[in-house]
Formats: structure tokens, sequence, C-alpha cells
């Protein structure tokens, strides 16, 4: 029988490229694109690239995947706002 829709394994696990999720696989992806191709140092962007991914899932750590949404909800300006929450600045509710 053929199977229709596919279950992931956790409900909350983000979606992965080799190995990579997707901020991790663009910060791996992009310098070797940017710095390979159009200045032609492709090693430079490899490691660039590879330093980025290493510092990255540094950053995250153990706080998982949305550690970095929530650092740029509490802390830069609300240039791409979540729809569904009250802007960061807001500390108190009349009500």
């Amino acid at each position: 029988m053929e199977e229709k829709y596919r279950m992931p394994k956790y409900l909350d696990a983000p979606f992965k490229i080799f190995l990579l999720t997707i901020d991790e696989f663009l910060l791996l992806v992009v310098p070797i694109i940017v710095l390979g191709f159009i200045f032609n140092a492709m090693i430079i962007g490899f490691i660039t690239g590879t330093l980025g991914v290493f510092l990255m899932k540094k950053f995250k750590g153990e706080q998982g995947h949305f550690y970095l949404v929530n650092l740029k909800y509490w802390f830069l300006p609300n240039i791409i706002g979540l729809h569904a929450t009250p802007p960061s600045h807001v500390r108190t509710y009349l009500g």
C-alpha cells in the first residue's frame, strides 16, 4: 500500500537538508556561491561557510532550532514581525 502522508518522527523536528537545518545549509552554501563563483575564491568560501555553520551550531547549542527566532523577537527591531504575537516592547496592557 502506498503511503500518502509522511509522518515525522518528532513533531517539532525542523526540515533538514544533508543533516543541516535550512539556516545552517544556507549559511554553508551562500559563502561558497558568493566567494567561490563571484570572487573566484572557492576554498575561502568553503572555510567561511564551514566556520559559520560551526559557530551557528555552537550558538544554538542545547536551546533548539527556534532560539534565534526568540532572540530576534526580544532584541531586534520589528522589521519582519511575527503575526500572532504582540510587539516585544509592549510590557503591560490595559484591560
